[in-house]
């Protein structure tokens, strides 16, 4: 493989983190900043991961809105969201945070939830759509980045690593453990 294109395990690391920032995933920010420390990368370099991973999600979010305002032939007006605090406005604010992966949201708005009258088989149906978007949403995404569905790829932070890109493929495949497990 051409030295170019491949990456140290310290560019693995702040990939990583990005990844992190973008996925919502706070265990593996945690973790992986932990490795960060262990290989000696800095915390400016670390910075620079988390924001260039924010604004990744950050961009995921206008292209979402984008999508949004093709769908509806308008931008829609966030501020508008749902009918108020009903049960439902915050069962559809739980199920989108917790398909964003964002746990503390979601648990803040299943308790909104219950204070609006839902039902404890109605949060539960809602996490479990969430869930059923989330896992549908990466396989629709890795398709379109070329990763066949259903295609495990493990984390290339893994001690054993040897991430190389698939030739045309956009999808990196690599072998160990994941340094979030």
């Amino acid at each position: 493989m051409p030295e170019h294109v491949s990456l140290n395990d310290q560019q693995k690391i702040l990939v990583a983190l990005a990844a992190a920032m973008g996925a919502g995933c706070r265990t593996c920010a945690e973790k992986l900043s932990a490795m960060a420390a262990a290989a000696r990368i800095s915390s400016d370099q670390m910075e620079r991961a988390f924001a260039d991973g924010l604004r990744g999600r950050q961009a995921a979010t206008e292209t979402i809105r984008a999508k949004a305002a093709s769908l509806l032939g308008r931008e829609p007006r966030v501020e508008a969201g749902g009918d108020g605090a009903s049960h439902v406005a915050e069962l559809c604010r739980l199920a989108a945070a917790a398909a964003a992966n964002s746990a503390p949201d979601a648990l803040h708005y299943g308790e909104a939830a219950r204070s609006a009258g839902a039902p404890e088989a109605a949060i539960g149906v809602a996490i479990g759509i969430a869930r059923s978007i989330r896992s549908k949403a990466q396989g629709f995404s890795d398709e379109e980045l070329g990763a066949p569905r259903g295609q495990e790829v493990p984390c290339p932070t893994g001690a054993a690593a040897t991430a190389a890109p698939a030739a045309g493929r956009g999808a990196a495949a690599g072998s160990g453990s994941c340094a979030c497990e």
